[in-house]
């Protein structure tokens, strides 16, 4: 018995052990590349590029079956080692269960003199709404089967390509930002606005330059010698007065 707990718990120690990021993008604990190595080279040639063109660090680790801890916990662990303060992603796969789940990294938190540290999302990372995109993606294509090959190169390619649509335009040097097209766009309905307003200004003074005042002429009595003296004439007596 002390043996066995000793294996067992020898085995969970080496099973917990947190294993160094991979050089390439793919940590292939499983094995499952290992008949098909051209296809993992494939795969990590297509991370290395995407990491070039967008800055976004794609992570793999495939499993056979996680022992010792869950998938969630597995997820974590990875994230803070091989991610850390790096705008990235991660994907965790249980080969044989077909499970896995997905972690982004934005950005690490900064601080300053006297300031608590706050995150701060550095430029390349994926927006929320394509995370949740590229997620709903590879959730269509159905659970890989068990140590599949070509169901987790799809879901690994489907991956990649999903963070090279949502940064790669907007990373790549000298491509216009998503921020600099809201600019650009805001500058330019202001520019309208200004020109229609302008436009506007300039036809309400042309239409009064065009007005005249016409002053009738009325015919009135004359009143108090004047020639079209007006008002009210009253005639007030008082008591006493000798006329």
């Amino acid at each position: 018995m002390a043996v066995l707990t000793a294996a067992l718990g020898a085995q969970e120690g080496m099973t917990l052990e947190i294993p160094p990021a991979p050089e390439r993008g793919i940590h292939d604990h499983a094995r499952v590349f290992s008949a098909s190595v051209e296809r993992l080279v494939e795969l990590e040639n297509r991370i290395e590029s995407t990491a070039e063109l967008s800055g976004v660090k794609v992570y793999v680790a495939l499993f056979d079956t996680l022992i010792g801890r869950s998938l969630p916990e597995e997820l974590a662990n990875l994230q803070e080692a091989w991610l850390g303060d790096e705008v990235g992603v991660l994907l965790v796969l249980e080969c044989d269960s077909g499970r896995w789940l997905l972690a982004w990294s934005d950005g690490g938190a900064v601080s300053s003199e006297g300031m608590p540290a706050v995150p701060v999302v550095r430029r390349g990372a994926v927006p929320g709404p394509e995370q949740l995109r590229i997620e709903q993606n590879l959730r269509e294509l159905g659970p890989p089967k068990q140590r599949s090959v070509d169901d987790i190169s799809r879901l690994v390619t489907t991956l990649i390509d999903g963070v090279e649509t949502a940064v790669a335009e907007e990373a790549r040097p000298g491509g216009w930002t998503k921020e600099v097209v809201v600019m650009v766009v805001g500058l330019l309905a202001a520019l309208l606005l200004a020109a229609m307003l302008g436009w506007a200004w300039v036809k309400r003074n042309a239409k009064r330059a065009k007005e005249r005042l016409i002053f009738p002429e009325v015919s009135i009595s004359r009143r108090l010698g004047a020639p079209y003296g007006g008002g009210k004439i009253t005639t007030r007596r008082f008591r006493g007065v000798s006329s």
